[in-house]
């Protein structure tokens, strides 16, 4: 039985995928499984998988049916006591599941582990991501997930290992949530009180770019869900209440320039507004026009390797 079984959904990334599947290849640590669930790209993903010539990775094929069940798909599968999930846009350094077994070994009881990751958000920019609380430089418990994603999220899919008997237990991925899916994991996760792990060890190159078409074309009412799901619970964590308001700020940004002002309406008037730093207090009254406006111009800086955003 290896350690770490590694999960790969794919859907039509042809143009990346070998480079993700060398990233994994590379590995200092050799005791690991790929599964890889080619959930039905039209593209020739399948292929490109497929001629891979290791032992240690298969492929297996499904009609579409999203992230989320092509994952939990693969979990259902590995046979590893330990799951690494990897999107097949992402690259892994050598070093990573290396580190995430150093931590695992170290904090002995951990159900749950991550590295540091980056933020590939063109091209030529790398972004580090900037946390609401400056997690420990050496391995270490994570508390309160929460109380450091409020900026960007302290852990992010393909940086994290989990507990194959601890995602059975929470149910996996929610396959109902067509986007939003990796932050209702973290969510349940943490309120199951389950142990997390963090490395601040940077082992993984998250290409967000690679991304922006596919999020551009989800329904803003499908971000929704994953917010409402959890509606109750944030009612006795007032670390989720602020986590999930600052998500909802997020859409509410999104709303009002895509002119859906029943949805800004209704996020807007969900978030307490103490929640909001002054800044964010202040953008969310700007008008769409101003929005679209600020939106162009991030673009630009992002261009010369300048980043600025409505969270910092």
């Amino acid at each position: 039985m290896p350690f770490f079984s590694v999960i790969i959904p794919l859907y039509n990334k042809a143009d990346f995928i070998l480079n993700t599947l060398n990233s994994v290849q590379k590995q200092t640590f050799k005791d690991f499984e790929v599964i890889i669930v080619n959930d039905g790209s039209t593209d020739n993903s399948f292929e490109v998988a497929k001629n891979l010539n290791d032992e240690r990775f298969r492929v297996v094929s499904q009609e579409n049916q999203g992230a989320s069940s092509a994952r939990n798909r693969g979990v259902n599968l590995a046979s590893a006591n330990w799951i690494a999930l990897l999107d097949a846009d992402d690259i892994w350094y050598e070093n990573h599941l290396e580190q995430l077994y150093e931590t695992i070994q170290k904090l002995k009881n951990v159900d749950l582990v991550s590295n540091a990751y980056h933020v590939k958000l063109s091209p030529n920019y790398i972004k580090t991501p900037k946390y609401s609380k400056t997690p420990s430089e050496e391995i270490s418990l994570i508390k309160n997930y929460f109380e450091y994603s409020y900026i960007d999220p302290l852990f992010w899919t393909s940086s994290i290992a989990f507990k194959k008997t601890c995602f059975d237990n929470i149910n996996g991925f929610d396959e109902n949530l067509k986007t939003g899916q990796d932050l209702d994991l973290m969510i349940r996760f943490t309120l199951e009180n389950y142990v997390l792990g963090y490395n601040p060890k940077v082992t993984l190159l998250y290409q967000r770019f690679t991304q922006e078409n596919l999020s551009s074309t989800i329904d803003l009412t499908e971000k929704q869900k994953y917010i409402n799901k959890h509606i109750y619970n944030e009612i006795k964590s007032t670390s989720l209440k602020k986590y999930l308001d600052i998500n909802r700020y997020s859409l509410c940004l999104q709303a009002k320039m895509n002119g859906q002002m029943k949805l800004y309406k209704a996020m807007k008037t969900q978030i307490d507004i103490s929640n909001l730093s002054f800044k964010q207090q202040l953008i969310l009254k700007l008008p769409s026009y101003i929005l679209g406006f600020l939106k162009l111009i991030q673009a630009k800086l992002i261009a010369i390797n300048i980043y600025k955003s409505a969270f910092n």
